[in-house]
């Protein structure tokens, strides 16, 4: 993905995913701050989605699901039918399937590979926890809910990637 005028890509390397997402954030101009992982791969339209919901609705943060890449090997497509189910994964259903109508979230449904969050709110919640891995997307979005922010899940807002190993 090619960033188009106004926007910036930035890659951060590292072995702690929290540290590095802190440090991309740090070093990012813009207002609103979009968190992928490595391998994720997006459609061209996810940003234009993103924002216009950002703007729409004035969320702390916007996401949807990470689905698993139609490239994938048998064994992730079957581990990533599994995270689909509602009985396996409950409410971090949406996370892993586009399911339910757009809609304002409580976070639990929100996945950081996936993630737009509004500068302000990501200071305001003191970004990250170092310490947390995985589970460091829970406990932040559950902080920006606390601290007062608004969240949002669009089932069409996915990115596709390949399931760990």
């Amino acid at each position: 993905m090619q960033p188009g005028p106004g926007q910036e890509l930035l890659i951060v390397v590292g072995g702690n995913v929290s540290y590095q997402r802190n440090q991309g954030a740090q070093q990012a101009r813009g207002e609103v701050l979009y968190f992928l992982d490595d391998d994720c791969q997006i459609d061209a339209e996810n940003l234009e989605l993103g924002l216009r919901l950002m703007d729409e609705g004035h969320w702390a943060a916007v996401g949807g699901p990470s689905l698993t890449h139609p490239q994938a090997s048998y064994w992730e497509h079957f581990f990533g039918r599994i995270l689909s189910l509602r009985l396996a994964t409950l409410v971090t259903q949406p996370r892993n399937w586009p399911v339910g109508p757009p809609r304002e979230v409580q976070g639990a449904e929100l996945i950081t590979c996936n993630l737009l969050v509004r500068r302000h709110w990501f200071e305001k919640a003191g970004g990250f926890p170092l310490e947390l891995h995985p589970s460091e997307d829970v406990e932040f979005v559950q902080r920006l809910r606390q601290l007062g922010g608004r969240l949002y899940h669009h089932p069409q807002l996915a990115v596709w990637r390949h399931r760990r190993s």
